[in-house]
């Protein structure tokens, strides 16, 4: 399997928000690599300094007098404010001692000096760590902080970047060396003095149970757990495996092996070389050049189950069909833009003679589905071709990656690609599109915060030079509206259209009796005007529909209700909405007896016809409310009283105030 080098990504997780649909974009060219005294074939990521310049390395270059130079280089790119880039050499790794082919960079905290590794040279001639640090006027100073070889176990070989933790500490991966020479994961300390100290964290099994020959960057997780990727192993026929590194007791690292890949021409992913991503929820993805369902490639995700185990699941399977060519062979990982959507590249596949393509995997209601954002081209004369390391992304969204061959010295470029533009939301129509009468307000709609709305009515698409929406629409007459919205930061959404057929409104029904406050029920009748309409209504107070009851006879109205309705009629638009409001009072209260002169004291009762309502009284001559007593049974009179009661029930007015006076010789 084909293998380039891989940088540490390192991605702010405060970038623009970018949506997931986007119109077709061009690709930029920065910089053409190949020419005389310029590194050649770069295959590893770019990193930004606080400036906005971007650094890399590549495997190759030309000196000035156009010998090659096989041992790699270390360069920036500058903006220079005409649009163009211009490229500075920072060190050619021309000799042993200093090491040779290097394998991306990053930044210190303070983006000042610069680190990465080489995969040989050294003192050993088993690969280095390296510091460049600005030395003044513009040149760089390499520093060899590690080479690697020294004991026979020590590692050897690394073939990717590395990252710092937080105390300053550099940690990294080679593809051989340690107990089994099957590679080791490890860590360099900065000691007094401008030195460091290397340590050997863990030694990849001589079985390949544990995976064999890591090859991509380590990441972090927010507890300080280490996640990186092995090129091979896992099982006997394992292509690949994710683990995990925690810190124990007593400093021990320990390693767990998460996922292991499946064999080629498998259902699932194998042969990951691109590294490792971790998202806000803890799950971890990465691209696999190879395997998938196809078998050419997959991004894939791991997420964190009970009981320590992970769950791993195929996000996407690169086909390389399709109307719009899908990529083959993703050989760079994936980096996160601010609202969750994956970015990335495949070495080949796509539209022209398998060149590569840009990517976005788009996250949308927990599924994900890919957009070719970009198609190289061999075939373009300046164009670019066969990425293989991961994109950058900057503060505005901006994509920036670097292509292994072509361009106007066929030596690679490194490339930018705008930032995905969100397209504007489709635009609404209320009311729906239906049958209405003559004279119906259609207002339009749409989400996008300042959007301009354009539309037309004669059945053409409309563009801005349409007629632009500033009030309803009053439609007259059967026509079908169309729009679109346009706004600044987006692309043109999509045209939506609505048909309204406009029709005599069927007569709106007549409710009777009238509106108003009553003592007792009432029936209510419905009619309308208009011949063989049929009435739909509710008595709930909320707008009727044809889904609602059909009227087919008197309602009877016991409680205070609001009764409203529509009519619709064959040929006609439905009616407008009748609404009438009817109160029920509670029946007054019956006072037994109802007063009088007696001679004797008396037993007096209260009842009410209302079903389920609630009397309260007072035996003063006050008026009684519900803060008075309830009546529950039978009250003796046995002096001179005034009995008042109100009766309370549930949907109804209050009752009549009923009054009974007793004197008792």
């Amino acid at each position: 399997m084909r293998h380039h080098g891989a940088a540490t990504v390192i991605f702010a997780l405060a970038i623009l928000a970018v949506a997931a649909s986007v119109a077709a974009a061009q690709e930029t060219i920065l910089y053409d690599f190949g020419a005389a005294g310029t590194p050649t074939t770069p295959n590893t990521a770019l990193v930004f300094d606080a400036d906005g310049n971007l650094y890399g390395t590549a495997p190759g270059g030309l000196a000035a007098n156009g010998s090659v130079v096989n041992s790699g280089v270390a360069y920036e790119l500058s903006p220079n404010g005409e649009g163009a880039w211009t490229e500075k050499q920072l060190f050619v790794f021309s000799e042993k001692s200093s090491g040779l082919t290097p394998n991306g960079l990053i930044f210190d905290a303070k983006k000042i000096n610069l680190y990465g590794t080489t995969q040989s040279g050294g003192a050993n001639n088993r690969g280095t760590v390296f510091e460049l640090s600005p030395n003044g006027g513009g040149t760089w100073k390499e520093t060899v902080l590690c080479s690697f070889g020294a004991t026979g176990s020590d590692g050897n070989a690394p073939q990717a970047g590395l990252v710092f933790d937080s105390f300053g500490n550099l940690y990294g991966t080679t593809e051989s060396g340690g107990t089994d020479n099957q590679g080791v994961v490890f860590e360099l300390s900065p000691l007094s003095g401008g030195t460091w100290t290397e340590s050997v964290l863990y030694s990849f099994l001589a079985n390949g149970s544990d995976g064999e020959s890591p090859r991509s960057n380590l990441i972090f997780d927010a507890n300080g757990s280490l996640y990186g990727t092995t090129h091979g192993g896992g099982s006997s026929l394992g292509q690949g495996t994710v683990f995990q590194l925690s810190l124990g007791g007593y400093g021990i690292w320990a390693e767990h092996v998460l996922h292991t890949f499946a064999i080629e021409h498998t259902s699932d992913a194998s042969d990951p070389v691109g590294g490792l991503v971790i998202d806000k929820a803890g799950n971890l993805y990465g691209a696999a050049a190879s395997g998938g369902v196809h078998s050419n490639g997959a991004v894939y995700k791991l997420s964190p189950a009970s009981g320590g185990t992970w769950t791993e699941t195929l996000v996407y399977s690169f086909n390389g069909t399709g109307s719009n060519k899908d990529g083959i062979s993703p050989d760079g990982g994936v980096v996160f833009d601010a609202k969750g959507n994956l970015f990335g590249t495949t070495f080949n596949g796509g539209t022209y003679n398998s060149d590569g393509t840009i990517y976005e995997l788009i996250l949308s209601g927990g599924s994900w589905t890919e957009k070719v954002l970009y198609d190289f081209d061999d075939h373009a004369m300046n164009d670019g071709f066969n990425p293989a390391s991961n994109l950058t992304l900057d503060a505005h969204a901006n994509l920036y990656g670097v292509s292994t061959k072509g361009g106007t010295n066929s030596e690679g470029t490194a490339f930018k690609f705008p930032a995905p533009v969100p397209k504007a939301a489709t635009p609404t129509f209320s009311p729906v599109a239906g049958i209405y009468a003559p004279g119906t307000a259609v207002r339009i709609l749409d989400s996008t915060p300042g959007a301009d709305i354009y539309y037309t009515t004669d059945g053409d698409t409309p563009t801005e030079t349409s007629t632009k929406y500033k009030e309803p629409i009053e439609v007259s007459k059967t026509e079908t509206i169309k729009a679109v919205a346009f706004a600044t930061g987006y692309t043109e959404s999509a045209a939506s259209s609505a048909k309204y057929t406009i029709e005599p409104a069927t007569a709106e029904p007549m409710i009777s009796p009238a509106a108003g406050k009553y003592t007792k029920p009432q029936t209510v009748r419905l009619t309308d005007k208009t011949a063989g309409a049929a009435i739909y209504y509710t008595t709930n107070g909320t707008v009727p529909t044809a889904e609602s009851k059909r009227y087919t006879g008197a309602i009877t109205v016991s409680a205070n209700e609001t009764v409203k309705a529509i009519a619709v009629a064959s040929e006609h638009a439905k009616s407008t909405v009748a609404s009438v409001a009817y109160i029920i009072d509670t029946a007054t209260p019956v006072i037994a007896p109802n007063g009088g002169t007696f001679t004797k004291a008396q037993i007096v009762k209260i009842t009410d016809a209302t079903a389920g309502s609630a009397i309260y009284y007072t035996t003063t001559g006050a008026t009684p409310t519900t803060a008075s007593k309830k009546y529950t049974g039978q009250i003796t009179v046995s002096a001179n009283e005034t009995i008042k009661a109100i009766a309370i029930a549930a949907d109804h007015a209050p009752s009549a105030e009923a009054t009974a006076k007793f004197t008792i010789n």
